[in-house]
């Protein structure tokens, strides 16, 4: 009895791992690089140069992507200051539909670098990035760049608010990366 017990258990499982191989799509069973998100620009947790803000040129910091999911179907970019001196995170930069194929933003990057990708309102209520700004006095700020990878694209119009992007993103999201960069106003 005991041998009967021990070849069926022993079936099960070799019947249950040649399942798992026939049927199981081979990209679950991955083990893919987690997603990055760098700038050569600053490191995480560093701080941000002047070109960067509201006080220099403005410019979006380049970004480098790395290890997308093979299953996403988009990426989102959003940037904000949950520092800001308000209920809300104050959002700098709304970009969705990127391609999951995309591995660079450029510095300075306008959105039709970025085939396909959309815009959403920021708190200033453009579409463009809008750099590093803290009130003076106010300390240094934390400037998220969160990068989300969705298993499809959004389907919402160019210009959309913030609120309808998260909405819309609810229980499509893979993956996410933060990178922070800070930056302080040291005006005289």
């Amino acid at each position: 009895m005991k041998k009967y017990i021990l070849f069926i258990s022993v079936f099960c499982c070799v019947a249950g791992y040649w399942f798992y191989e026939q049927y199981v799509p081979s990209v679950a069973r991955v083990n893919e690089m987690p997603m990055k998100l760098t700038s050569t620009a600053f490191q995480d947790q560093g701080m941000l140069a002047i070109d960067y803000t509201c006080h220099g040129k403005n410019y979006n910091p380049p970004l480098t992507i790395q290890g997308v999911p093979q299953a996403a179907k988009s990426l989102v970019l959003i940037t904000s200051d949950p520092d800001a001196p308000q209920p809300q995170p104050w959002i700098h930069w709304v970009v969705f539909n990127i391609s999951p194929k995309t591995t660079e933003i450029p510095q300075a990057a306008h959105y039709l670098l970025l085939e396909g990708a959309k815009r959403g309102k920021n708190s200033v209520q453009t579409l463009d990035y809008y750099g590093a700004c803290p009130p003076q006095g106010h300390g240094i700020h934390h400037y998220h760049f969160m990068l989300y990878a969705l298993d499809q694209m959004l389907d919402l119009p160019d210009g959309v608010p913030y609120d309808a992007v998260i909405q819309a993103m609810q229980g499509h999201t893979i993956t996410q990366v933060d990178l922070v960069g800070l930056y302080e106003t040291n005006l005289v």
